[in-house]
């Protein structure tokens, strides 16, 4: 069973998703905030396969989590998701999310990732 690391600071939308992806199989570690995350990898000894993070938090962006993540867990895969659109989300090279989105979608959009090729 794959894992992914849920990262979004509005309860009602970590609770959703977490419920959506465990429903799609997956097995869901929640966190917080990016202190929790980065907690949760640095405790963590089993792996990890993708970081499912909001864009817009508290102390550090979606991206910058990414980042700190992957020099923690190399050969991680991430999906960064939003509920706002701006230029500057876009451009980054890691897949990206828009909210709302639907259990289907956001399945498919894991599956898609956690099958895609290392970078």
């Amino acid at each position: 069973m794959e894992t992914i690391l849920l990262v979004e600071d509005d309860d009602a939308v970590r609770k959703i998703t977490s419920r959506h992806l465990t429903g799609g199989g997956y097995n869901v570690l929640e966190a917080r905030d990016p202190d929790e995350a980065i907690l949760i990898c640095g405790q963590r000894k089993e792996s990890i396969d993708l970081l499912l993070a909001d864009i817009i938090m508290p102390k550090i962006s979606g991206q910058e989590l990414f980042r700190r993540i992957a020099s923690l867990r190399p050969g991680i895969k991430a999906i960064l998701m939003s509920g706002y659109i701006d230029d500057t989300l876009l451009e980054t090279a890691v897949p990206f999310l828009q909210k709302p989105f639907t259990s289907e979608t956001l399945t498919q959009e894991v599956r898609k990732v956690l099958d895609a090729p290392p970078s």
